[in-house]
């Protein structure tokens, strides 16, 4: 008969314990893996909305640096008083072409889309709408365009007087120098931008978007389709300043950071928007930031 081993096997409480053990053991190491899941996704999300917020900032802050005639033009500017860096820009349903010579191209304004009936889609509210006058030859690649040029230059192939303001616009299906000015003459391409905001109900999609509309390139003035500028874009507003404005007490500290305020710039010559930038992950963890910018003139 076999004689019994004593004491080289588990009792079944030593059992259970070591499986509750290894239970506890497997849930820590869960827990932390989720833990672990949690902080990689908040950190990607993160990186996403400060890109696409970077990505945004420079891009308004690049759009209205050029809302205006270029500084170096200033000596061959007429000697009008121009009281605020930026104008109210022409009609946006108005071909520039069509625009008698002005002393100033270029300017800043909000309208409302509901009014502009030249542009196509069904956007509501507020549009930001910008006229932007870029040097040429560094800003004309070969192509059609609106020229912006002295007005002196289209005297000799139109046989009219020099008419009420030293810059007219023409449009030209390749983009050149003027040819009736002397070489070395200042010339540009004018355009216009409308960015308008879409909450998601309305774009057909799960996340709001800022879009972006331009004019079209042909002899026939019109606008184009809307396109998307930036996804995810929440909680859009824009305000038209008459006075310094005080940072919403709920702006984030990027945008606060970024929303120093400039001096020497006069009433009335910039706006402010607020908005939000969210995730665009549909189980996103991270909240949104909320930012608060000026558009002023830079230079």
């Amino acid at each position: 008969m076999p004689r019994r081993l004593g004491g080289l096997g588990f009792s079944l409480v030593e059992c259970l314990i070591a499986n509750a053990l290894i239970l506890a053991m497997i849930s820590a190491l869960i827990i932390a893996s989720l833990d672990v899941v949690v902080a990689t996704q908040l950190g990607a999300e993160r990186s996403d909305q400060s890109l696409r917020l970077r990505q945004l900032r420079h891009y308004l802050d690049a759009t209205v640096a050029a809302a205006r005639m270029p500084p170096e033009w200033s000596s061959q500017q007429s000697t009008a008083r121009v009281v605020s860096p930026w104008q109210t820009p022409a009609a946006p349903c108005e071909s520039p072409s069509a625009v008698p010579a002005r002393e100033q191209w270029g300017g800043v304004d909000l309208i409302d889309l509901e009014k502009v009936s030249c542009v196509p889609g069904a956007s509501t509210g507020q549009g930001l709408y910008v006229e932007r006058v870029l040097p040429c030859p560094m800003h004309c690649e070969p192509g059609p365009g609106y020229r912006v040029a002295p007005a002196q230059c289209h005297i000799e192939q139109t046989g009219e007087a020099d008419s009420s303001g030293p810059w007219r616009v023409d449009w030209q299906q390749s983009l050149s120098p003027p040819e009736s000015c002397p070489e070395g003459t200042v010339w540009g391409r004018l355009e216009r931008l409308i960015i308008s905001y879409r909450a998601a109900s309305h774009s057909g999609s799960t996340a709001p978007q800022l879009r972006i509309q331009s004019l079209t390139e042909g002899p026939e003035y019109g606008w184009s389709s809307a396109e998307t500028l930036v996804a995810g874009i929440t909680d859009w507003q824009m305000t038209r300043i008459n006075g310094m404005p005080e940072l919403s007490a709920d702006a984030s500290e990027a945008g606060a950071a970024q929303s120093a305020r400039p001096g020497g710039i006069p009433p009335g010559a910039y706006f402010q928007v607020g908005f939000s930038v969210a995730s665009l992950s549909a189980t996103s963890v991270a909240a949104p930031f909320v930012v608060s910018q000026l558009l002023v003139p830079r230079g």
